[in-house]
């Protein structure tokens, strides 16, 4: 109500769509039509748009009502490898990478993925972040419960998971490395966001 913008982007989890058994969203989209825009909400795969990494979010996009264009997703792109993310770093100093215990809830489920598939989620809790690519693969022993296999087994590195997020080469991250890797995992992917953000300019100069 008091800034008017022309557009507004936001993200969340794809949780956000059944919450309150889908009324939360539905409210979210009710409270800005009243205030004259028009919202459209998309479940995304980041992976569909440039980014090394299986990561679903909801991405919500209003234009309001003045404006003469439509807001559409932008075309997919061909699949990213973690191979095509990581194969320009160096093998990472011991202190860029979490070395915490792995917590049952860690070794509840596979963390493992190859290095011409595209990564698990980067999270935002450094005891959590997925597997080094080059680490062996985990094995399944029982409900809820894996074993890693022999040879060396890493997490991800905080550089590492910068650069799955699309995160550019030279950009530099302050704090612990706890925090670093927050940082991190709590962003949005640049590339799915420069996507959006990209269609958004369209819209807003009356681009076909």
């Amino acid at each position: 109500d008091l800034k008017r913008p022309r557009a507004f982007i936001a993200e969340n989890v794809k949780g956000i769509l059944t919450l309150g058994g889908g009324d939360i969203i539905k409210a979210i989209v009710d409270e800005f039509a009243d205030n004259s825009y028009t919202v459209t909400y998309y479940l995304v795969n980041a992976r569909d748009y440039g980014v090394s990494q299986d990561r679903q979010r909801v991405i919500i996009v209003g234009i309001r009502d003045d404006e003469p264009g439509v807001f559409a997703l932008p075309a997919k792109c061909e699949p990213v490898t973690m191979r095509d993310a990581l194969s320009s770093l160096p093998e990472p100093d011991p202190e860029d990478v979490c070395d915490a215990s792995y917590s049952s809830r860690y070794m509840s489920r596979n963390r493992k993925r190859n290095w011409d598939q595209q990564s698990y989620t980067i999270p935002a809790m450094a005891k959590q972040v997925p597997l080094w690519p080059g680490s062996p693969d985990m094995h399944k022993i029982s409900t809820d419960l894996w074993e890693f296999g022999e040879g060396l087994t890493r997490r991800l590195s905080y550089k590492e998971a910068a650069a799955i997020q699309t995160f550019p080469a030279d950009m530099e991250f302050h704090g612990d490395l706890t925090s670093k890797y927050k940082q991190i995992g709590n962003a949005v992917p640049v590339k799915l966001a420069e996507k959006i953000a990209a269609q958004v300019k369209k819209v807003l100069e009356n681009e076909e």
